[in-house]
């Protein structure tokens, strides 16, 4: 197998269990790939209010099904909720991917 191969075959985006005390639940954090990490990228320095809520719904999936927990009519119930609750998933996932 080639150098080019191994490296586009490799999953290296990594995933990890957070839980967050606020809510006493467990979230599925998977590192992004460069697509959405990009988003975040663009998300976080926007200035715009719901950053945190916006890059939440990128990055939160159910531990049991790996699907997205929220979607984007979730975005203002979240920014609603505590911001110590959201950074704890947003933060592990800024610090998977860099």
């Amino acid at each position: 197998m080639s150098l080019r191969d191994t490296i586009l075959n490799t999953d290296d985006l990594g995933e990890t269990i957070v839980h967050v005390p606020e809510w006493d639940v467990d979230v599925l954090v998977k590192g992004m790939d460069g697509v959405q990490r990009t988003k975040v990228q663009k998300i976080a320095t926007s200035g715009d209010v719901y950053a945190n809520a916006d890059i939440m719904i990128l990055v939160a999936l159910d531990p049991e099904t790996k699907e997205p927990i929220f979607d984007r009519a979730d975005r203002e119930a979240l920014s609603a909720k505590s911001g110590a609750a959201v950074e704890h998933v947003v933060l592990e996932a800024i610090r998977m991917s860099g």
